[in-house]
C-alpha cells in the first residue's frame, strides 16, 4: 500500500465545504501524480470510497 493518506487532512474540509454548498453529499476527488518517477499508470491507478467524518462519500481517484 502506497505511503498515503487517502484524503490530506487539509483538503477535507474544503470538499465538505465545496459539496454543501452545491446541496450535495457525495463527490469526486481526482489526484495526478504527476512527477517524472512516479509509478507506471498501472501501479499507481486506484480508486476509493471515503466516508468523512460529517459523513460525505468521497470517491477518491488517484493516477
Amino acid at each position: 500500500m502506497p505511503p498515503y493518506r487517502t484524503i490530506p487532512s487539509n483538503e477535507e474540509p474544503q470538499l465538505e465545504s465545496y459539496l454543501a454548498r452545491l446541496g450535495l453529499d457525495f463527490g469526486w476527488l481526482f489526484i495526478f501524480d504527476r512527477r517524472k518517477n512516479a509509478l507506471p499508470m498501472e501501479e499507481r491507478l486506484s480508486t476509493e470510497v471515503v466516508v468523512t467524518e460529517n459523513q460525505y462519500r468521497i470517491t477518491v481517484i488517484r493516477a
